[in-house]
């Protein structure tokens, strides 16, 4: 923080303040103005140039310090509002780059269940959502927009002599968490 007094002998406190605003090291500086000047366009001008605060002389120690106080207290927000704000920005990076991954990934699983001629079929017990491959409607000549997965869809779908081993493992599966084993 700079205690920035308007006259002064080489150059007034606008001028220095001008310059510190154009140098990237300097320009989120809080500059807060002190003056005898107390017309309010001074005031307006010095909040124009980029002073956070005008204290007109004679002033009292401890509003000075209070308001000192306060203007680090929010240049330090500030910074960590930046920092928060920088970590945020890459985290959304990274999402979008993750993202960008597993739409490859998707569209590679795609096509090598096209080529292959298999699909595949998901089922989210906790809240019973059913997603069925692009590929598995193929297989079983349906109109996506037609068709709601579920369960017995698919079931009605399986060969006849396979139903009940199909409906059997998936009960034992769902009441004891047992996988399902190929059978010969």
């Amino acid at each position: 923080l700079i205690l920035l007094d308007i006259t002064m002998h080489e150059m007034d406190g606008f001028d220095v303040c001008e310059k510190l605003k154009a140098d990237r090291l300097t320009k989120d500086i809080p500059v807060i103005f002190i003056s005898v000047l107390d017309d309010p366009e001074t005031k307006i001008k010095g909040f124009s140039m980029g002073g956070v605060d005008f204290i007109t002389k004679p002033f009292q120690s401890g509003e000075v310090l209070a308001r000192v106080k306060m203007h680090l207290k929010l240049r330090n927000m500030q910074k960590r509002l930046q920092e928060q704000n920088i970590c945020l920005q890459q985290e959304i990076a990274q999402r979008k780059r993750i993202e960008q991954a597993l739409w490859k990934s998707k569209e590679s699983l795609a096509e090598a269940q096209k080529i292959a001629r298999i699909g595949n079929w998901e089922w989210e017990l906790t809240t019973d959502d059913i997603f069925w491959s692009d590929e598995l409607y193929r297989i079983f000549d349906l109109d996506p927009q037609e068709t709601t997965p579920s369960f017995e869809a698919f079931l009605s779908r399986v060969h006849p002599d396979d139903k009940e081993y199909v409906r059997n493992g998936m009960g034992d599966f769902l009441k004891y968490c047992k996988p399902l084993n190929n059978h010969a």
